[in-house]
């Protein structure tokens, strides 16, 4: 994290000022302090992952992030977010969108085995971990693919999130009806993915090499369609569950109507 930029430095505050706002509100509750110390990080959390799979979607446009962060905190009405399908989603994008610039670690590669193994105990978290195999698999076929070796990894993941899943029982959810307000929320999600297009972006990675748009536009539509099928397993839990990346979504799809000037991320 860069403060020198003025996004960042905005994220930073919000996470804060959520997270406290969070931690008072399930102490007003009756809430435990331990239970507080939960929806606290819940919540800051869920909006910094909601402001980071911004950036990753729509690297050119920082107000893409200021609104998705808005829109986070908004959807904290609904529930509290699974932490951990968000961020393998956020995972995900940066996997196959390839911002950091450099190829994935051995050390990434155990860590992200290891998220896919955790995301696929639960029905919410399963499409995520499934998402996490098929993004490897991806890496692999697109402009200045990975390593040969990451493919078959990623078959090998997918395959035992399956397993995983049905030993579980992550397959045998009930579906939950969503409420009015998830509904009113997964309207706008519709809109907004119906909507949703992906330019070439103009920025760079980490590395200070051009992102590339087939990359982008691959990353957008795979994290996109793990949520999707999050809904169809689950239902209204989907809504609160993952509303970092539905926040992003909606915030990416309306900055990119609206003409703004252009912020590159460096």
């Amino acid at each position: 994290m860069d403060f020198r930029l003025p996004s960042n430095r905005f994220i930073a505050l919000a996470t804060i000022v959520v997270s406290g706002l969070g931690f008072g509100y399930e102490l007003y509750d009756g809430g435990s302090f331990g239970e507080a110390v939960a929806r606290g990080a819940q919540s800051g959390v869920g909006v910094f992952l909601a402001w980071a799979i911004a950036r990753e979607l729509d690297p050119d446009r920082p107000g893409s992030a200021t609104a998705a962060t808005v829109a986070g905190a908004a959807l904290l009405f609904t529930g509290s977010p699974r932490l951990g399908a968000s961020l393998a989603l956020l995972l995900v994008i940066r996997i196959v969108l390839r911002s950091t610039g450099r190829l994935p670690t051995f050390v990434d590669l155990i860590f992200v085995a290891g998220l896919a193994v955790y995301c696929a105990l639960t029905p919410d978290g399963l499409p995520a971990a499934m998402a996490l195999g098929v993004a490897l698999v991806v890496d692999s076929r697109l402009p200045e693919p990975a390593p040969s070796y990451t493919l078959p990894l990623g078959v090998v993941i997918a395959l035992g999130v399956i397993a995983v899943g049905a030993y579980f029982g992550s397959f045998s959810n009930v579906w939950a009806t969503p409420s009015m307000l998830q509904w009113v929320c997964l309207a706008l999600v519709a809109v907004a993915v119906i909507s949703l297009r992906v330019p070439a972006p103009e920025s760079k990675n980490d590395r200070h090499r051009p992102l590339n748009r087939t990359r982008l536009v691959s990353a957008t539509w795979l994290g996109v369609w793990a949520g999707v099928a999050t809904v169809f397993l689950t239902g209204g839990a989907a809504v609160p569950g993952l509303s970092p990346l539905w926040a992003a979504v909606v915030a990416v799809a309306l900055t990119r109507r609206i003409p703004t000037r252009t912020a590159p991320r460096n």
